[in-house]
C-alpha cells in the first residue's frame, strides 16, 4: 500500500514540473506575433513585416535578427527595424518592431517561425506565406504562362553619376543672392562715394571744364602782371622773370612744344619755326628777351618806356600769334571786304 502511494505522489510530483514547464513557455508564445500589411506584392515592391510581443514592465525584449539581412533565400530585409511601444492597462508593454522586406524573383514564400528574446527565453511567431509577383493580382502560378519579356524588363541598378551643374542650374539656385549681393555692394560703393566727395568740399559729379584758348589765358595773366607794377617798385628782375615765363608757357600751349626749359635762343627758334622768320613776333619777342637777360644777368635798370615798349611787345606777339578764326560758310561776307571787292 505504502509503495503503490508513493509512486502515485512520484507521478504527481513529475506531473508539477511538466506543467510548470509547458505553463510558461505557452503563456509567452501566446503574447508573441508576426503580420504582414499584403500577403500578395508586386515584384520588387515592398511589404511591411510587423512583430509584436507582449511581456510585463521590467522585461527585456531583444528583436529578432537576420544573418545578412536575408530571411530565406531570395527574401531579403531592407531596413533595419523601427521598434515601437505601447503601454497595456494591466501592467504590462506591447513592442512593435516594422521591418521592410522585398523580392525581386516571382515566388511564394514561407517565412519560417521568427524567434526573438524576451529576457533570457527564446519564443517564436508563427510561420506566414506570401507572394511576390509580375503584377499584382495575379497568383504567381500563371504567370509562367505569361511572356514576362514583353512585360516588364528589369535592369540592375546603375551607379550614381556626378553630373555637373550646368549655368542655367546654378543660376536658378544662387543667381537671386548673386543679384542682391552686388546691389548692396553698388549702394555701399555709391554712399562711400558721395561721403568722400562731401568730405573734400569737391561736387558729386566732377565737371571738367573746357580747357581755355592759350591766347586768353596770356592776355589775363599780361592784365594781372601789368596791374602788379613791379617796375614802379624797383622790382625789375621779378617782373621780367614773370614776362617771358608768361610767352613761354603761351608759346608751349599754342604750338604745343615745351619750351619752358629751353634758353632764349632755342625759344626763338620754336617761335620761328611756327610762325616764320619774318613775322613780327619773332623781332618782339627777340626784343622782350634782350632786355630781360641785361636786366636779370646783368642787373641793369631799364627806364620806365623800354618797361612799357617790353609790355606792350608781349601783346602784340599774342595778337599776331593767336588763331584765326574760320568763317562759317553761311556768313555773311565782311562790309570791309565787300567795299575792297567792289
Amino acid at each position: 500500500m505504502k509503495l503503490a502511494l508513493s509512486k502515485i505522489a512520484t507521478y504527481i510530483k513529475a506531473l508539477a514540473v511538466a506543467a510548470a514547464m509547458i505553463l510558461p513557455s505557452s503563456a509567452v508564445a501566446q503574447k508573441v506575433k508576426a503580420a504582414l500589411d499584403s500577403n500578395v506584392i508586386e515584384l520588387a515592391s515592398q511589404a511591411k513585416l510587423t512583430i509584436t510581443a507582449t511581456a510585463s514592465v521590467g522585461r527585456k525584449i531583444t528583436p529578432p535578427t537576420f544573418k545578412n539581412n536575408v530571411i530565406v533565400p531570395t527574401l531579403e530585409v531592407v531596413s533595419a527595424p523601427k521598434p515601437d511601444t505601447l503601454v497595456g492597462t494591466q501592467g504590462d508593454i506591447t513592442y512593435s518592431f516594422y521591418y521592410m522586406i522585398t523580392s525581386f524573383e516571382d515566388s511564394t514564400y514561407t517565412i519560417p517561425p521568427i524567434g526573438l528574446m524576451i529576457d533570457k527565453d527564446s519564443v517564436f511567431t508563427d510561420s506566414l506565406q506570401i507572394s511576390f509577383t509580375l503584377l499584382q493580382g495575379i497568383d504567381s502560378t500563371f504567370t509562367a504562362e505569361i511572356d514576362t519579356t514583353q512585360i516588364i524588363k528589369v535592369f540592375g541598378i546603375k551607379d550614381i553619376k556626378d553630373t555637373p551643374w550646368t549655368f542655367k542650374e546654378f543660376w536658378a539656385r544662387f543667381g537671386n543672392i548673386i543679384l542682391v549681393v552686388l546691389l548692396v555692394a553698388l549702394i555701399a560703393s555709391a554712399i562711400t562715394y558721395v561721403l568722400v566727395r562731401r568730405h573734400r568740399n569737391k561736387p558729386i559729379i566732377p565737371f571738367s571744364k573746357p580747357k581755355e584758348p592759350a591766347e586768353i589765358v596770356a592776355i589775363r595773366r599780361l592784365n594781372i602782371l601789368k596791374d602788379k607794377k613791379l617796375c614802379e617798385q624797383d622790382k625789375n628782375k621779378e617782373f621780367y622773370s614773370e614776362l617771358t615765363e608768361i610767352i613761354k608757357k603761351y608759346i608751349s600751349d599754342r604750338y604745343g612744344e615745351s619750351v619752358m626749359e629751353s634758353t632764349s635762343a632755342e625759344t626763338l627758334m620754336i617761335l620761328r619755326k611756327h610762325a616764320g622768320k619774318k613775322s613780327d613776333a619773332v623781332g618782339a619777342l627777340e626784343s622782350i628777351f634782350d632786355v630781360a637777360d641785361y636786366v636779370k644777368f646783368a642787373k641793369m635798370q631799364p627806364l620806365p618806356d623800354e618797361n612799357n615798349r617790353c609790355m606792350n611787345y608781349a601783346f602784340d606777339i599774342v595778337e599776331i600769334t593767336k588763331p584765326v578764326p574760320m568763317p562759317e560758310p553761311n556768313a555773311a561776307p565782311d562790309a570791309a571786304q565787300t567795299l575792297k571787292t567792289n
